[in-house]
């Protein structure tokens, strides 16, 4: 499905065996109301889960022709659809497997049918809880994996994309509060007794695979749901291979002063420097004041300065977040059964490369 969905963070399933959904008519939908709402056209329906309906998040159901093919895809957030729109927790496999089920029985298809279907877009995400606000952390997030991922700004958050393969990065709890008034703004996490505990900072960082069937299937090894359901501990691999492939700013080796008579190479050492010292952010707000086509050219070249060169180099800032991403991911890997396999899936991080 859609949007995040913990380790299987949402996207897009779909299915072709028309007789597996040749019930799901207007008339069928129109007759559970308490759960199914028209939304768009008289194919598609929001569907509600009803203890979670106050926190406002649906997922869609589209039952349609596309040339001679009978489709029924189902697009959305399974996890903010099953915990609530506004829930911090991230899937575990079991009740991932809870998830598809309260699907299959919303939509009075068999779950082993559920499972048959194909996954043709799938986010794959974590919330990594971070001892430190989670906004440093963002701004000396430069790069992924290699040049050819290209950045797209936008304050508080970073993309990262090529092809068919997507990288994002931002303050989760920032991303549930967006509408809140001000004084609000401030989320905690509820304890087991539903008492709130300390303020926390949530780093997300979500891997999205696009364009189909056959991306998914040659990025993962596997598509469909029952794959997703047998495989599931190879997320978390997938997941901490990728992490692996973040570049921070203190990876990008700052050029020695040049030697000859050149302001134009002096001042992109110098920039470099101000960006690796101030943040990205902060060094873009500067210029801020500036208008039209200066404005434009500051932010081009400020951009080409960031993204100038990347290095294999390992840092404190970076070992700090792959510990927090690794232990984030073995704490889910114990409570999914996998305690004994957990190292092997996620092994130790190697400090002296």
């Amino acid at each position: 499905m859609r949007k995040e969905v913990a380790m299987y963070d949402s996207s897009r399933i779909e299915s072709r065996e028309f007789w597996v959904f040749s019930h799901l008519t207007s008339e069928f939908f129109e007759a559970k109301r308490e759960n199914f709402e028209r939304y768009n056209n008289p194919y598609k329906y929001k569907l509600w889960n009803n203890w979670a309906k106050k926190g406002k998040y649906f997922i869609t159901v589209e039952a349609y022709v596309e040339g001679d093919t009978k489709l029924l895809r189902i697009t959305g957030s399974l996890r903010k659809w099953y915990y609530g729109a506004k829930s911090t927790k991230d899937f575990i496999k079991e009740d991932f497997v809870k998830a598809l089920r309260l699907v299959s029985r919303y939509l009075e298809i068999s779950y082993n049918s559920i499972l048959e279907f194909n996954v043709s877009r799938v986010e794959i995400g974590r919330n990594i809880r971070l001892k430190v606000p989670v906004s440093p952390f963002l701004g000396i997030v430069a790069g992924f994996s290699s040049n050819s991922y290209k950045l797209r700004q936008e304050k508080g958050w970073r993309h990262f994309r090529t092809g068919n393969f997507k990288v994002t990065l931002y303050d989760k709890i920032q991303e549930i509060n967006k509408n809140k008034k001000p004084k609000r703004k401030l989320i905690n996490e509820l304890d087991d007794n539903q008492q709130y505990k300390k303020k926390v900072n949530l780093l997300r960082i979500e891997f999205t695979i696009m364009g189909g069937m056959s991306k998914v299937q040659t990025k993962l090894g596997f598509s469909s749901l029952r794959e997703f359901v047998d495989n599931y501990q190879e997320l978390y691999v997938f997941y901490w291979k990728n992490c692996k492939k973040l570049r921070l700013l203190e990876d990008f080796p700052i050029n020695i002063i040049p030697m000859n008579n050149s302001w134009g190479d002096l001042k992109k050492v110098i920039l470099e420097e101000a960006i690796k010292s101030q943040g990205y952010d902060r060094i873009m707000d500067l210029c801020s004041y500036l208008e039209g086509k200066v404005k434009r050219d500051a932010h081009a070249y400020l951009k080409k300065v960031f993204c100038f060169s990347i290095d294999n180099s390992i840092s404190n800032n970076r070992h700090v977040l792959l510990r927090a991403i690794r232990v984030e991911l073995i704490i889910h890997l114990i409570k999914s059964g996998w305690a004994k396999e957990s190292s092997r899936m996620v092994p130790p991080i190697n400090y002296n490369i």
